[in-house]
């Protein structure tokens, strides 16, 4: 009965541990995915900021004025 409750204990470990890496695991890709976000987030404000001090009051007609450059 002892050998059986000391293999179980040794089980329950490594499957705690297991879990415990799956989960720090989980929070690096999901903390790597929050900062690409953000910095995406944070460079297109940049960019709408951009554009409106360089086209000012034609920001409204950013497409046509689009268009017209990529053709």
């Amino acid at each position: 009965m002892k050998k059986q409750i000391k293999q179980f204990q040794k089980e329950t470990g490594a499957i705690a541990a297991l879990v415990t890496v799956t989960i720090l695991m989980f929070l690096l890709i999901l903390g790597g995915t929050y900062m690409a976000i953000t910095n995406m987030k944070k460079s297109q404000l940049r960019s709408d900021i951009r554009i409106q001090q360089i086209y000012g009051d034609d920001v409204e007609n950013i497409e046509k004025i689009y268009n017209s450059v990529k053709k």
